[in-house]
């Protein structure tokens, strides 16, 4: 490591003389000004199409279902419902890994009769796949792979009904009917267990819990106290949630905390929690990771998202892209306005998302830095910088962030603290796609909380084209 910035000084020097085309990295406006509120949206499997419903049952043309390519062309509608009627409430995708279809739902504001919808493309057809009478209000997951989903049916009399089914099939199977908050739920992709998180009531506050319900046995099992986000990892074996609760956070001896902050961690099946990253934010809001990426423990380089609030800077929502086993967080955007419904494709690419005034974005990744696993004292985590074989790769990293500086004529700008800003490496790219490089943290307590924050940079030896990667933070445990 080296006090100097050498590599980005060579850069400049060798930097071509026009400025080259950098495409806007932040959130892109998907949807047309008209098209509010937006109630729900999901990008596809392959991030070539963004599913949303927008519009009021009482404002004409009343609520719409409908596809935009990536860029927010190709406006394709998929069903439109009458006129204060009824109400689009969820949408969401499955992938086959040869097929996209659309699940979403619908529910009559008159009598109470909700509507499963199935839509594949393209061409769009639409047929209906589940009819309830009963329900006053029904939310939905759909599983990503034989098309299996799960969701949730509210009745009149404030009951919460979670089932599973099969598109095609004429039963739904209700496995548990609660006054409890249902608030995330999931099938795994073995299709045998369906995990869930509920909120009960205890006196003045509420405990979350995670439970998983095995289809096969017709068993429910208590995994541990939690927060109201969760994911499958691998096939039955784990997933991820968000920890807030003091119980979690003292089994890690972090209890002391203030205040306490978000953290990713894993629960295999057995109960047993493992930490991966604490203090991402002060106040949680959503974890996202694409299904069909994360079912298979075996794909590399696997990612959620995550989005929160930080009350020591201005109360901005940050989203970020996290390893699924823990590490640096890639800062994607911060704004005032709350992030809501992220989504990503099944390679994280591609992002969408919306927020607190109903508008749908769109943002590409841009090829990040990746860290992984979490940084721990005394232990070494690894640095991998995306970079084709024609590229020069660096890294550089601080203590600290500063407002961000553009680098003429290269696209991104620098966030790092000049002051405190060291050069890690400099190198010629690699055929594999990648440089790696160690990261030995070293065994000093004292360092448990710190934040080191990195960027890279990247220019073409060919056509001298480059650009700055994103803001990465990287806390030590």
């Amino acid at each position: 490591m080296r006090r100097n910035r050498l590599p980005l000084v060579l850069a400049l020097v060798v930097a071509p003389a026009v400025a080259q085309s950098c495409p806007n990295r932040g959130l892109q406006q998907i949807n047309a000004a008209n098209e509010t509120p937006v109630h729900s949206a999901q990008i596809s499997p392959d991030g070539e199409w963004i599913a949303y419903s927008w519009g009021a049952p009482t404002v004409s043309p009343g609520i719409r279902t409908q596809l935009r390519r990536f860029d927010g062309s190709q406006p394709t509608p998929v069903r439109t419902v009458l006129l204060g009627t009824f109400q689009v409430v969820d949408v969401t995708w499955r992938d086959s890994g040869t097929a996209q279809e659309l699940f979403f739902t619908s529910a009559t504001l008159l009598n109470g009769i909700n509507s499963v919808y199935r839509a594949t493309l393209p061409p769009v057809t639409v047929q209906q796949d589940l009819v309830e009478l009963s329900w006053i209000g029904l939310k939905l997951q759909a599983y990503p792979f034989k098309g299996t989903y799960c969701g949730v049916g509210t009745d009149n009399t404030n009951q919460n009904h979670l089932f599973w089914k099969t598109p095609g099939s004429s039963t739904k199977n209700v496995v548990l009917t609660t006054t409890d908050a249902l608030v995330a739920y999931e099938v795994d992709a073995t299709e045998r267990y369906l995990l869930y998180s509920r909120a009960r009531p205890i006196g003045s506050s509420v405990a979350e819990e995670l439970w998983r319900y095995d289809i096969v046995g017709q068993q429910h099992k208590r995994l541990t106290t939690g927060g109201p986000s969760l994911l499958w990892l691998s096939r039955g074996a784990t997933f991820v949630n968000d920890a807030q609760n003091r119980d979690i956070l003292q089994s890690f001896g972090l209890q002391n905390q203030s205040p306490i902050r978000f953290a990713l961690q894993t629960v295999e099946v057995n109960g047993a929690l493992e930490l991966h990253t604490n203090g991402v934010f002060e106040e949680f809001k959503e974890l996202y990771g694409h299904p069909t990426q994360l079912a298979n423990p075996a794909t590399p380089k696997r990612w959620v998202l995550a989005s929160g609030r930080d009350h020591a800077t201005l109360m901005l929502d940050r989203i970020c892209l996290m390893p699924v086993d823990g590490g640096g967080e890639v800062v994607l955007d911060r704004q005032l306005s709350a992030y809501s419904g992220q989504s990503m494709d099944r390679d994280a690419k591609r992002i969408a998302m919306r927020n607190s005034l109903n508008t749908l974005f769109a943002m590409q990744t841009d090829r990040p830095l990746r860290i992984q696993p979490t940084a721990r004292v005394g232990q070494t985590s690894t640095l991998d910088q995306p970079v084709t074989a024609t590229e020069i790769g660096s890294v550089f990293f601080s203590g600290g962030v500063a407002p961000p500086v553009v680098i003429p004529p290269y696209c991104g700008s620098l966030e790092l603290d000049p002051a405190t800003m060291f050069t890690l490496y400099s190198g010629l790219g690699d055929p594999s796609g990648a440089i790696t490089v160690p990261i030995a943290i070293p065994n000093d307590p004292a360092l448990r909380g710190t934040a080191l924050y990195f960027q890279g940079l990247r220019v073409d030896t060919i056509t001298l084209a480059g650009d700055v990667s994103r803001l990465v933070r990287l806390r030590i445990l």
